[in-house]
């Protein structure tokens, strides 16, 4: 899974993926034959299809966990107060953890409401 990973994050190389020019067969042919070269001669295209299809889906399933668990909005302010806090600046800060606190609890009130009504 690494090596499929590793050639994946090559520029360009995920753009081939997704790309309707050339077929997801073709692509996972070049990706088994980089396995190969890479030590993994048993891996076929449909094998490496399969793995690149359940990684995509598990990474949106932890995305859509991270927008309903509010902790994309935490992760954002955590590094904007990381980077005030570096500045060590005489203005008036900014809370912007404290804000994301209130944004988060917000929506997942606003979801625990909205989701009642199903």
């Amino acid at each position: 899974m690494d090596l499929i990973v590793e050639w994946l994050t090559v520029e360009g190389n995920f753009n081939r993926w997704r790309s309707s020019d050339t077929s997801k067969r073709d692509v996972a042919e070049i990706i088994a034959t980089y396995l190969k070269d890479n030590g993994f001669p048993n891996r076929d295209w449909k094998g490496v299809e399969q793995q690149i299809t359940s990684l995509e889906k598990r990474f949106r399933e932890a995305l859509q966990w991270q927008e309903q668990t509010g902790q994309g909005i935490m992760d954002e302010a955590e590094a904007k107060q990381k980077a005030q806090d570096e500045q060590n600046s005489d203005d008036e800060e900014d809370d912007y953890i404290g804000a994301a606190r209130n944004e988060t609890e917000g929506k997942q009130k606003w979801c625990v409401l909205s989701c009642n009504d199903y």
